[in-house]
Protein backbone atom coordinates (compact mmCIF):
# COMPACT_ATOMS: atom_id res chain seq x y z
CA UNK A 1 0.00 0.00 0.00
CA UNK A 2 2.84 2.38 0.75
CA UNK A 3 4.32 1.74 -2.71
CA UNK A 4 0.94 2.60 -4.21
CA UNK A 5 0.84 5.96 -2.43
CA UNK A 6 4.51 6.63 -3.22
CA UNK A 7 3.86 6.05 -6.97
CA UNK A 8 0.97 8.53 -6.94
CA UNK A 9 3.07 11.16 -5.11
CA UNK A 10 6.00 10.74 -7.52
CA UNK A 11 3.65 11.06 -10.46
CA UNK A 12 2.09 14.26 -9.07
CA UNK A 13 5.58 15.74 -8.59
CA UNK A 14 6.40 14.77 -12.19
CA UNK A 15 3.20 16.43 -13.44
CA UNK A 16 4.05 19.62 -11.51
CA UNK A 17 7.54 19.82 -13.07
CA UNK A 18 6.21 19.18 -16.57
CA UNK A 19 3.64 21.93 -16.01
CA UNK A 20 6.47 24.33 -15.14
CA UNK A 21 8.78 23.24 -17.98
CA UNK A 22 6.18 23.21 -20.77
CA UNK A 23 5.42 26.58 -22.26
CA UNK A 24 1.86 27.87 -22.42
CA UNK A 25 0.29 26.94 -25.73
CA UNK A 26 -2.30 24.95 -27.55
CA UNK A 27 -0.68 21.53 -26.80
CA UNK A 28 -0.55 22.01 -23.02
CA UNK A 29 -4.24 21.08 -22.60
CA UNK A 30 -3.70 17.84 -24.57
CA UNK A 31 -0.67 16.94 -22.47
CA UNK A 32 -2.66 17.62 -19.29
CA UNK A 33 -5.43 15.38 -20.60
CA UNK A 34 -3.01 12.49 -21.20
CA UNK A 35 -1.37 12.98 -17.81
CA UNK A 36 -4.84 12.96 -16.23
CA UNK A 37 -5.57 9.58 -17.82
CA UNK A 38 -2.27 8.24 -16.50
CA UNK A 39 -3.17 9.52 -13.01
CA UNK A 40 -6.56 7.79 -13.24
CA UNK A 41 -4.83 4.55 -14.22
CA UNK A 42 -2.51 4.83 -11.23
CA UNK A 43 -5.38 5.50 -8.84
CA UNK A 44 -7.56 2.69 -10.20
CA UNK A 45 -4.74 0.15 -10.39
CA UNK A 46 -5.59 -1.60 -7.08
CA UNK A 47 -9.21 -1.97 -8.18
CA UNK A 48 -8.12 -3.52 -11.47
CA UNK A 49 -5.80 -5.96 -9.66
CA UNK A 50 -8.60 -7.84 -7.89
CA UNK A 51 -7.71 -10.91 -9.92
CA UNK A 52 -8.92 -13.25 -7.22
CA UNK A 53 -12.54 -12.14 -7.61
CA UNK A 54 -12.92 -10.18 -10.82
CA UNK A 55 -10.35 -12.18 -12.77
CA UNK A 56 -12.16 -15.45 -12.07
CA UNK A 57 -15.51 -13.99 -13.07
CA UNK A 58 -14.00 -12.47 -16.20
CA UNK A 59 -12.37 -15.77 -17.16
CA UNK A 60 -15.65 -17.66 -16.68
CA UNK A 61 -17.56 -15.12 -18.78
CA UNK A 62 -15.01 -15.24 -21.59
CA UNK A 63 -15.01 -19.08 -21.54
CA UNK A 64 -18.81 -19.08 -21.73
CA UNK A 65 -18.72 -16.63 -24.65
CA UNK A 66 -16.17 -18.74 -26.55
CA UNK A 67 -18.21 -21.90 -25.95
CA UNK A 68 -21.35 -20.13 -27.13
CA UNK A 69 -19.65 -18.98 -30.33
CA UNK A 70 -18.32 -22.49 -30.96
CA UNK A 71 -21.77 -24.00 -30.40
CA UNK A 72 -23.38 -21.53 -32.80
CA UNK A 73 -20.72 -22.16 -35.42
CA UNK A 74 -21.22 -25.93 -35.15
CA UNK A 75 -24.98 -25.41 -35.41
CA UNK A 76 -24.61 -23.26 -38.54
CA UNK A 77 -22.26 -25.78 -40.14
CA UNK A 78 -24.77 -28.57 -39.47
CA UNK A 79 -27.59 -26.47 -40.92
CA UNK A 80 -25.53 -25.80 -44.07
CA UNK A 81 -24.70 -29.50 -44.43
CA UNK A 82 -28.41 -30.35 -44.09
CA UNK A 83 -29.34 -27.77 -46.74
CA UNK A 84 -26.70 -29.16 -49.12
CA UNK A 85 -27.93 -32.70 -48.46
CA UNK A 86 -31.52 -31.64 -49.24
CA UNK A 87 -30.44 -29.94 -52.48
CA UNK A 88 -28.47 -33.02 -53.49
CA UNK A 89 -31.50 -35.24 -52.84
CA UNK A 90 -33.62 -33.03 -55.08
CA UNK A 91 -30.99 -33.06 -57.85
CA UNK A 92 -30.63 -36.84 -57.69
CA UNK A 93 -34.40 -37.30 -57.64
CA UNK A 94 -34.74 -35.41 -60.92
CA UNK A 95 -31.78 -37.21 -62.47
CA UNK A 96 -33.07 -40.65 -61.44
CA UNK A 97 -36.55 -39.79 -62.74
CA UNK A 98 -34.98 -39.04 -66.11
CA UNK A 99 -33.28 -42.45 -66.05
CA UNK A 100 -36.53 -44.24 -65.18
CA UNK A 101 -35.98 -44.78 -61.45
CA UNK A 102 -37.68 -43.51 -58.31
CA UNK A 103 -35.36 -42.28 -55.60
CA UNK A 104 -36.79 -43.96 -52.48
CA UNK A 105 -33.96 -43.23 -50.03
CA UNK A 106 -31.02 -40.83 -50.11
CA UNK A 107 -28.24 -39.95 -47.72
CA UNK A 108 -25.03 -37.99 -48.16
CA UNK A 109 -22.26 -38.01 -45.59
CA UNK A 110 -21.01 -34.41 -45.56
CA UNK A 111 -18.18 -33.22 -43.33
CA UNK A 112 -19.62 -30.19 -41.49
CA UNK A 113 -16.15 -28.72 -40.99
CA UNK A 114 -14.98 -28.68 -44.59
CA UNK A 115 -18.26 -29.21 -46.45
CA UNK A 116 -16.66 -32.11 -48.33
CA UNK A 117 -18.95 -34.90 -49.54
CA UNK A 118 -17.62 -38.14 -48.03
CA UNK A 119 -20.14 -40.60 -49.47
CA UNK A 120 -23.56 -40.91 -51.09
CA UNK A 121 -26.05 -43.71 -50.46
CA UNK A 122 -29.15 -44.09 -52.63
CA UNK A 123 -31.94 -46.62 -52.90
CA UNK A 124 -33.77 -46.65 -56.21
CA UNK A 125 -36.75 -48.54 -57.55
CA UNK A 126 -38.00 -49.04 -61.08
CA UNK A 127 -40.45 -46.30 -62.07
CA UNK A 128 -43.87 -47.74 -62.85
CA UNK A 129 -44.41 -45.33 -65.74
CA UNK A 130 -41.01 -45.80 -67.35
CA UNK A 131 -38.85 -42.85 -68.23
CA UNK A 132 -40.38 -39.46 -67.53
CA UNK A 133 -39.94 -36.95 -70.27
CA UNK A 134 -37.42 -34.38 -69.09
CA UNK A 135 -35.23 -32.48 -71.50
CA UNK A 136 -31.65 -33.27 -70.58
CA UNK A 137 -28.57 -34.26 -72.49
CA UNK A 138 -28.73 -37.87 -73.68
CA UNK A 139 -27.33 -40.36 -71.21
CA UNK A 140 -26.05 -43.61 -72.58
CA UNK A 141 -25.95 -46.61 -70.32
CA UNK A 142 -23.28 -49.25 -70.40
CA UNK A 143 -24.05 -52.22 -72.67
CA UNK A 144 -23.14 -54.68 -69.90
CA UNK A 145 -26.63 -54.09 -68.43
CA UNK A 146 -25.33 -52.95 -65.03
CA UNK A 147 -27.47 -49.89 -64.27
CA UNK A 148 -26.01 -49.43 -60.78
CA UNK A 149 -22.51 -49.01 -62.24
CA UNK A 150 -23.83 -46.58 -64.85
CA UNK A 151 -25.66 -44.51 -62.25
CA UNK A 152 -22.59 -44.60 -60.02
CA UNK A 153 -20.54 -43.17 -62.90
CA UNK A 154 -23.09 -40.37 -63.50
CA UNK A 155 -23.18 -39.42 -59.80
CA UNK A 156 -19.39 -39.63 -59.56
CA UNK A 157 -18.94 -37.29 -62.51
CA UNK A 158 -21.57 -34.86 -61.24
CA UNK A 159 -20.25 -34.54 -57.66
CA UNK A 160 -16.57 -35.23 -58.38
CA UNK A 161 -16.69 -38.05 -55.87
CA UNK A 162 -14.80 -41.35 -56.26
CA UNK A 163 -17.11 -44.21 -57.28
CA UNK A 164 -16.05 -46.31 -54.28
CA UNK A 165 -17.79 -43.72 -52.04
CA UNK A 166 -21.14 -44.08 -53.82
CA UNK A 167 -23.49 -46.84 -52.72
CA UNK A 168 -26.52 -47.67 -54.87
CA UNK A 169 -29.24 -50.25 -54.32
CA UNK A 170 -31.84 -50.86 -57.03
CA UNK A 171 -35.07 -52.56 -55.96
CA UNK A 172 -36.95 -54.30 -58.77
CA UNK A 173 -40.75 -54.21 -58.78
Amino acid sequence: MSEYIRNIIFFLVFVSFTGIILPEGKYKSYINLVLGFVLMALVLRPVANLDGVLGGISAELSNAAVMSVDAHEANYRTMIADAVRSQMREQMSHTMDALGYDLTAFDADIDPGSGEIKSITMTLSDSPGGINEIRIAPITLNQENNPAADIKKIVSDFYQLPEQHIYITIQRR
